[in-house]
């Protein structure tokens, strides 16, 4: 399955084609990390956001898709969540699965 933005997100997800949106979400991801997070030193792009919950796809730059619970909080160990997937496929499939 590939999918494209703008058509092909499932219906709960949307592209994020805003820039500032993007780095909005971005900085947000930076501010909850604490140093040693899986993604800290992978800088992610925003991709697309869930409609119904704080869930952010981010692509990282070692090509993974980070599936990212956001926490609008101050930092804690372990937060915020995040999912890795090889593609973007893999992550698609996953979505169905759920």
């Amino acid at each position: 399955m590939r999918l494209q933005p703008d058509s092909g997100w499932p219906s709960q997800w949307r592209d994020i084609a805003d820039t500032d949106e993007a780095v909005f979400l971005t900085d947000e991801l930076y501010r909850e990390m604490l140093f040693g997070h899986p993604l800290h030193h992978l800088a992610p792009v925003a991709l697309a956001r869930r409609n119904d919950n704080d869930d952010v796809i981010f692509l990282a730059s070692d090509g993974r898709i980070a599936q990212v619970h956001l926490t609008w909080a101050e930092r804690e160990p372990g937060w915020p969540i995040v999912v890795f997937h090889s593609t973007l496929d893999d992550w698609a499939v996953a979505q169905i699965e759920e």
